[in-house]
């Protein structure tokens, strides 16, 4: 059976680092860098070493990806040592800029 990819948009791999801000459950700003996965102009998938609880919103700052904004975290899955957020940009920003991207 072939699956087919209900995606609304293209992920594109990438590498790049990524900055992430946010405030925890008591308004205490946190910072933490992670490693891009993967992008798309809705949103992209992140590397990160500490949990971020679904519905937080976020800063995302990278200045090889040409990226800043603010966007919302859908999901969190613990993969072994790791944590895997998925982040959804707000309205006010669409990435468009693949040709800034690092293939690998």
């Amino acid at each position: 059976m072939v699956t087919k990819n209900l995606r609304r948009n293209e992920r594109i791999p990438s590498r790049e680092r990524v900055a992430i801000r946010w405030d925890d459950l008591i308004g205490q700003p946190k910072f933490m860098l992670g490693n891009c996965l993967n992008i798309s102009t809705d949103g992209l998938s992140v590397r990160i070493d500490q949990p971020i609880a679904v519905r937080t919103y976020v800063t995302v700052r990278s200045e090889k990806l040409k990226l800043a904004g603010t966007a919302t975290v859908k999901y969190c899955i613990r993969r072994n040592a790791w944590y895997q957020i998925g982040l959804e940009f707000t309205p006010d920003r669409v990435f468009n800029n693949a040709p800034a991207l690092t293939f690998g």
